[in-house]
């Protein structure tokens, strides 16, 4: 899982020039790498998911950080202004993604 969507610390400006390329080519090599969108700001979140597939980002883990309800409004607010399906990428993203990624791979020991 790449935090952060790999921005934490960049400007707009750096992460759709610098960072957004580097992922995708790392996305596009490593099927099993995702994106987690935790702490992003808005602009950052609009242009990760303008750049992403919603299949590959994780809503978030960083639960003790940042307000969890914010960020959720935060995401809804971004997918509403992409004119994205806002019930199938919060679905997806929030359920689906960490579902079939993180908890179907814990083994009981």
């Amino acid at each position: 899982m790449i935090a952060h969507a790999g921005a934490y610390g960049c400007d707009h400006n750096e992460m759709e020039k610098d960072v957004i390329p580097v992922l995708k080519k790392l996305m596009k090599n490593h099927s099993n790498l995702m994106i987690d969108i935790s702490g992003l700001k808005f602009e950052h979140l609009l242009s990760t998911l303008k750049s992403f597939d919603p299949k590959r980002i994780l809503f978030g883990s960083d639960a003790l950080y940042y307000d969890q309800w914010a960020t959720m409004l935060k995401l809804a607010h971004a997918v509403k202004t992409l004119k994205m399906n806002i019930e199938d990428t919060l679905a997806q993203i929030i359920s689906i993604n960490p579902s079939k990624n993180i908890f179907d791979r814990i083994v009981d020991v």
